[in-house]
């Protein structure tokens, strides 16, 4: 039963470059920044099997706040929570593109979140720059290795995370 939990700068460049070795076992969503002339407007969740929703953009309607962007927790709810609820099956990774600070505006996410840990699944988990109490919480479970993903360390740690896996390195 591996568990990554990925900090740091090179976190989800790694999790992009072990998509498509993961294949058709993976499950889940990422997260992909909205560009308008080369600046950063918004942010979309887009989950493995092609939904896509925007759940923060500069422009909107939402009382949820995170920096500078309005947060949109039905697109959390529609895309990224489908794509990580169980059931679980035998063989599923989960890939969890985002447990951070916009996410926290979802209690469905949060549940989850909580039934994808307790369930037992293979997983690995891009964290937030500020993580919140939840996933501080998290980070402590005996079953999770967290990782620091660095420019230097990246390739060491993709194929640690490969062969955990079972996946060739």
């Amino acid at each position: 039963m591996p568990r990554f939990l990925l900090e740091g700068r090179d976190r989800k460049p790694l999790l992009l470059e072990l998509l498509p070795v993961f294949g058709p076992r993976a499950r889940g969503f990422v997260t992909v920044p909205v560009l308008e002339r080369l600046s950063t407007v918004g942010h979309k969740v887009r989950s493995l099997d092609g939904r896509e929703g925007v759940h923060a953009h500069v422009q909107g309607e939402s009382p949820h706040r995170w920096e500078k962007f309005k947060v949109f927790p039905h697109a959390i709810d529609e895309v990224a929570v489908p794509s990580i609820a169980g059931p679980f099956r035998k063989g599923d990774l989960l890939v969890i593109g985002e447990i951070g600070e916009m996410m926290h505006y979802s209690k469905r996410f949060q549940h989850a979140i909580k039934e994808a840990f307790d369930s037992g699944v293979d997983l690995v988990a891009v964290l937030g720059t500020r993580p919140e109490d939840y996933v501080a919480k998290l980070k402590m479970l005996r079953n999770v290795s967290v990782i620091e993903v660095s420019t230097e360390n990246r390739h060491r740690v993709k194929p640690r995370v490969l062969r955990e896996f079972g996946f060739p390195a």
